[in-house]
């Protein structure tokens, strides 16, 4: 009964929360936004990007293409958005067997891509994608993943938290919230690159910047939950669920993260705390941390941490316990509130984006690497292959790509000193056609 009532009081209680804040007018925006087109409809886009850009001043959302006949009759057609010179940047959420594709055309013309997660259909589009020299020369347009919740700045007082090396257990569970309506919504439409499963993409993104290295192994039913192992001995364990709404409270997305340590030595641990613990010469401090954080997707974007260090005071020489004892602390995200105190993790995310393709890169940090973005596409891989299912078959455009060595679509794809040139050739019956 918890499960079902806990997310419509999270829903109430962030209704709540917004109306506190206010509904603040948005920015007004600077003459040099950022001009974004959007290639897809699925919902994701409103909490993605169209909510987020609402308050960014550097960006507009100015056009959007979808490769759904039903919805793409209400908009632009993709080729048009692609090649429209008055925009700067897409995001793609398109069905994910798609995404390679049409992220390389926009690249191919010089746009910045977000791409939603995951960003491929599996590692070797992914690998193919982020390794292209589209995206290798110096000036060229700038290629992420869309992980929002890695930008929050409540990620980075996690990490403040954490001991990579030290850390045994990790559970993340992620909810979406999706409509009600079996034929609108992808995640029960297991054809189009694993339907529901691939909502736990976002925990795999935040599994693996946990750890910060590749899983051995997975195991799991890829359906609701899947785990790893980890190198000495570390497992992660994560689960994924959908929450549909209830007027007039739909329910809102989240995160909850988990993370055990093993029982290691410690100093007076003083580094947490104004208050010494006591340790005497000839003793040894020994500490066992647990850190959960709780995030929400909605403004404000209230992360909660509550840290639990369970110690053991050894004496040293006879390893005798002292005593034990627990210090538990709770607390939100250290965020300058009056300042973001409105600010969703997408809307953090795209200010980053925006910096960093403006070529502000110090100010943009953090920053999700293509290496990184890869290695999600690797999980979602042993996932599949854990839970029996075949490997998602990969984008009919790589395919050629392979084959040719070249981008084809009605133009090829040459490197001259480092910088894109581009050749017309007509060779669009090689192609997969999507309708």
């Amino acid at each position: 009964m918890g499960d079902v009532v806990k997310p419509y009081l999270r829903a109430v209680m962030h209704r709540v929360q917004s109306w506190a804040v206010g509904d603040e007018p948005p920015p007004p925006k600077t003459d040099d936004a950022m001009k974004f087109g959007i290639l897809g409809t699925d919902p994701v886009i409103q909490t993605a990007l169209i909510g987020a850009a609402r308050r960014q001043p550097d960006v507009i959302v100015v056009a959007v293409a979808s490769h759904d006949s039903r919805e793409a009759a209400k908009f632009r057609d993709k080729n048009a958005l692609i090649d429209d010179p008055n925009i700067d940047a897409v995001y793609i959420a398109l069905s994910p067997h798609l995404r390679y594709e049409w992220a390389l055309r926009a690249l191919a013309v010089g746009k910045h891509v977000l791409l939603e997660t995951p960003c491929a259909a599996n590692e070797a589009d992914a690998r193919r994608l982020f390794e292209s020299p589209l995206v290798r020369y110096a000036g060229a347009p700038m290629l992420l993943e869309s992980t929002p919740f890695r930008f929050h700045p409540s990620w980075a007082d996690l990490e403040r938290w954490i001991d990579r090396d030290q850390i045994i257990h990790v559970s993340i569970t992620v909810t979406m919230p999706t409509r009600r309506s079996r034929l609108k919504d992808l995640r029960f439409r297991h054809e189009e690159s694993s339907g529901a499963g691939l909502d736990m993409g976002y925990a795999m993104t935040l599994l693996r910047s946990i750890y910060g290295k590749d899983p051995l192994s997975c195991n799991g039913d890829f359906e609701y939950s899947a785990a790893w192992q980890f190198p000495n001995g570390a497992v992660g364990v994560i689960r994924g669920r959908t929450s549909p709404g209830m007027h007039p409270f739909p329910t809102s997305g989240g995160v909850v993260v988990k993370i055990q340590h093993r029982l290691a030595a410690v100093d007076d641990d003083t580094t947490d705390s104004d208050v010494s613990l006591n340790v005497t010469p000839g003793q040894q401090l020994s500490r066992r941390r647990k850190v959960k954080l709780t995030s929400t997707a909605s403004a404000p974007a209230l992360h909660r941490f509550r840290i639990r260090d369970r110690y053991w005071l050894h004496d040293a020489t006879s390893a005798e316990t002292v005593r034990t004892f627990e210090r538990r602390r709770s607390f939100l995200s250290e965020v300058p509130v009056e300042r973001f105190k409105p600010w969703t993790p997408p809307m953090f995310q795209l200010d980053a984006f925006v910096k960093r393709a403006r070529g502000n890169a110090a100010a943009s940090a953090p920053w999700v690497r293509g290496p990184e973005s890869v290695g999600h596409l690797k999980m979602l891989g042993q996932a599949r292959h854990a839970a029996g299912l075949p490997a998602l078959e990969g984008s009919p455009f790589a395919e050629v790509q392979a084959r040719d060595g070249a981008l084809m679509w009605g133009k090829v794809y040459m490197l001259q000193g480092g910088v894109p040139a581009y050749t017309q050739f007509d060779i669009w019956a090689a192609h997969h056609e999507y309708g």
